[in-house]
């Protein structure tokens, strides 16, 4: 498997000025956009049926039943973004392997 790093990403602008990338992760797509005048990113992560998906370890984990968590992550800068696309990069080869050799139950 590839190491995948924020140098990896491609931007393409939209009309509106808003730069879009996408990456995909196995049954995963990452998708980071950066919004014209701001510094910071936001991130979201897809299934493969283009739903919003909350992961564990990316995404803060909520304090109580009221506690509401946005499945778009906002305020990231590069190396967050880095460090979301490792535990991608995980999961990815996570599921690679139980693929090929399944669970083992004991």
């Amino acid at each position: 498997m590839r190491k995948v790093t924020f140098d990896n990403l491609i931007f393409r602008t939209d009309p509106d000025g808003v730069s879009r990338a996408r990456y995909g992760f196995g049954k995963f797509q990452l998708s980071v956009i950066l919004e014209p005048g701001k510094k910071l990113y936001e991130a979201a992560i897809f299934d493969e049926q283009k739903n919003f998906v909350q992961l564990p370890g990316i995404h803060r984990i909520p304090e109580d039943e009221d506690d509401f968590v946005d499945d778009v992550i906002p305020y990231l800068n590069e190396q967050n973004i880095n460090g979301i696309i490792q535990k991608l990069q995980f999961v990815q080869r996570h599921e690679e392997l139980h693929e090929i050799y399944g669970s083992k139950s004991g």
